[in-house]
């Protein structure tokens, strides 16, 4: 039985690649980038106004109050987008709206609602700062900059930019295509109801939803019954993916069929069973360039071992820039006790008061439990020889990004 450590080292040396394609900009969003974005001009692209008001010389209002207002002369209208040029003299101002160009006479725009139209002459009662209201050429991205690193998830925000810039197809790294089968002959599917000893598919579901916000094709093969040539046939299937995850069937019960059948498959292991707590009988095997996770069919053993091997793997394989676990410390607020041995991971909820992190472990802890997987929003990590940890000790803490209630925003604080 290997470390957690050992297992992760193993499946990071064997991480597939794929080569990157030209998608267009429509398509981009989640997928991540196998080419730098280097602005192509300036943005803003010229002086333009913030807001819908009237172009000033600041020296000619340098004496404007409210009891003394200082009236110019409106000499025309300045639209978005107009290629109309104006040059303003002394005692005049201009109409300007927002986006329009400032005339290069001007140097600041005052706001419509600060002033006082009357015909042709416009009263102001307050002296502008010089550069007030005007977005400068440049002074948001300069062409030569990097704006989005490769290895960068496009976001939205990502797809205005290359928008922006008139990329009409990007550079990507392709979505991978996972399949999911879960095994079991007790196992029924969501809408059937369960008799005698059945329970109903959820694992298939978590790892469909774990997948969700990571470029991938989720291909679900659906329940097999604990026969091995049935499970043979549906693992063949499950081949055509770039990465197979099995829940069930990996551990050493008489039922227990995959990691005979992967091997009859060509399969070959690269490991089996980890020093870890919950999700220790997991198998790693690798046929090709395709990797086959086994994932113990307990719930929780499946979830952990998702969150610590197959995340990070996934955003490696996506070209991530940045695909390890997140960490960081928070103080306990219950005691732990842990039998020492075993890397475990606790589910927990943390919580941030003024500048700490606070995390207390969940009642239910057995690799069963569906509540406490729903209540948590982090993971805390015990080293395999810490027996106890005290209130007040400080833990490693994992976030679950996945989570309804995620502290990823919190982190960032």
């Amino acid at each position: 039985m290997i470390s957690v450590e050992e297992a992760q080292e193993i499946i990071h040396r064997h991480v597939p690649s794929f080569s990157p394609i030209h998608v267009p900009l429509h398509g981009c969003l989640g997928l991540t980038l196998a080419q730098d974005i280097i602005a192509t001009e300036d943005t803003p692209l010229f002086n333009n106004s913030a807001v819908d008001g009237y172009a000033v010389r600041t020296k000619d209002l340098h004496q404007a109050t409210q009891e003394s207002p200082v009236h110019l002369k409106n000499i025309g209208s300045l639209p978005a987008g107009a290629s109309v040029s104006i040059a303003l003299k002394s005692g005049e101002c201009s109409y300007i709206a927002t986006g329009a160009k400032v005339p290069s006479s001007a140097d600041a725009v005052v706001m419509k609602e600060a002033v006082i139209v009357e015909d042709n002459h416009i009263s102001f009662t307050c002296v502008p700062q010089v550069g007030e209201n005007i977005r400068y050429q440049g002074e948001d991205m300069k062409k030569g900059d990097l704006i989005l690193s490769k290895g960068t998830q496009i976001q939205p925000a990502g797809v205005a930019i290359l928008a922006f810039f008139g990329y009409t197809q990007v550079l990507v790294i392709p979505q991978i295509k996972v399949a999911i089968l879960a095994t079991g002959s007790e196992l029924v599917e969501v809408h059937e109801v369960v008799s005698g000893s059945q329970i109903r598919d959820s694992n298939s579901s978590m790892l469909a939803a774990l997948l969700q916000n990571l470029p991938c094709f989720v291909h679900r093969i659906g329940i097999v019954r604990d026969d091995p040539r049935i499970l043979k046939e549906k693992i063949q299937t499950a081949l055509h993916s770039d990465l197979i995850l099995i829940s069930g069937g990996i551990s050493v019960g008489e039922h227990d069929y995959v990691k005979a059948v992967l091997a009859e498959l060509g399969v070959e292991e690269l490991f089996w069973k980890v020093n870890i707590k919950p999700g220790k009988p997991m198998f790693v095997g690798k046929l090709d360039q395709k990797l086959i996770f086994g994932l113990p069919g307990n719930p929780a053993s499946s979830f952990v071992n998702f969150e610590i091997f197959v995340r990070p793997l996934l955003k490696k394989m996506l070209g991530f820039s940045h695909w390890e676990i997140p960490q960081f410390q928070a103080q306990l607020e219950a005691k732990v006790t842990h039998q020492a041995g075993r890397t475990q991971y606790l589910r927990a909820t943390i919580r941030k008061q003024k500048n700490q992190y606070l995390v207390t472990p969940l009642l239910l802890q057995g690799s069963h439990s569906l509540s406490s997987l729903a209540q948590a929003n982090a993971f805390i990590e015990i080293p395999p020889n810490t027996p106890q940890q005290e209130v007040g000790e400080m833990v490693t803490v994992i976030p679950l990004t996945t989570s309804s209630h995620s502290i990823e925003f919190l982190i960032k604080e």
